[in-house]
């Protein structure tokens, strides 16, 4: 991304290093990316979000720039990021989660508090994506794990993407160790029971969250997400598939930059 000012690596305390980067100045946004991909697959955004916020991406822990880890737990996941924010010391973020960073991002917002949480394309409903992963099993499991996360990615939708052999050929030269660790519990645990956590944790979620979706989720999800997050608001963007904030990023950065947008001096007091 041009104008990145600064970069650097984090030290967490169970072993990884994180990579991240830093540009932009304004209110903090904090970007996470989906599996197997990596910080620089934000660039289309970034580079138009950099003209009014400050803009922090990171590499998750085994992916791009950043070390791998024994562990890869969806709390160590969101640790990393908390550790990022502190680290770059600038206030309540705003988190922007694709896929994967999705799930993050709002697992982020209810455990720390969240300026504003933007979710792209992933169903917070979690036994969804498990039902998903656990058809594909066998092949998982087995010599076979990378091609059966391509046949993931593709029923999620990566068309009308260009950069789709890119991603394909990225998620094919992918550590399968890496991805067996993060999906660890979507394999082991009944997708009722991961839903039932998703219905804990969501409540807890204050700040204005938007599920953004480029085909359409079940017919019930939006009313299932806003029963829980009661800030919550579900759009879906149709044609526009997996990738919906590559697709169109002046559009996605238009869609979001009000909500990104610090507006907690619209509630000053104003004396007489």
């Amino acid at each position: 991304m041009t104008g990145v000012t600064r970069g650097g690596t984090l030290q967490r305390e169970d072993g990884p290093t994180i990579a991240y980067d830093v540009a932009g100045h304004g209110p903090l946004v904090v970007l996470v990316h989906g599996l197997t991909s990596f910080r620089q697959s934000w660039d289309p955004v970034t580079t138009l979000l950099a003209e009014e916020f400050t803009c922090v991406r990171l590499d998750l822990r085994g992916h791009g720039a950043s070390s791998r880890a024994a562990e890869y737990s969806m709390l160590s996941l969101v640790g990393d990021v908390r550790a990022l924010v502190e680290e770059v010391a600038l206030g309540e973020p705003a988190i922007v989660g694709h896929s994967l960073g999705a799930s993050i991002a709002a697992v982020y917002a209810a455990a720390h508090g969240a300026r504003a949480v933007v979710c792209v394309d992933e169903s917070l409903r979690f036994g969804e994506l498990a039902g998903l992963v656990q058809a594909h099993a066998e092949d998982l499991c087995s010599q076979r794990t990378m091609q059966a996360v391509l046949s993931i990615d593709r029923a999620l939708g990566l068309e009308p993407y260009s950069g789709v052999e890119e991603i394909e050929r990225r998620v094919l030269a992918f550590p399968r160790e890496i991805v067996l660790g993060i999906w660890e519990a979507l394999l082991s645990t009944p997708p009722e029971q991961l839903t039932a956590i998703a219905e804990a944790i969501l409540p807890r979620i204050a700040a204005p969250l938007l599920s953004l979706h480029g085909s359409p989720p079940p017919p019930d999800y939006a009313a299932w997400l806003t029963g829980l997050a009661r800030a919550a608001r579900v759009e879906t963007w149709n044609g526009t598939g997996h990738m919906l904030h590559l697709v169109n990023p002046d559009q996605f950065v238009a869609r979001v930059r009000p909500l990104l947008a610090d507006t907690r001096d619209d509630h000053r007091v104003i004396g007489p």
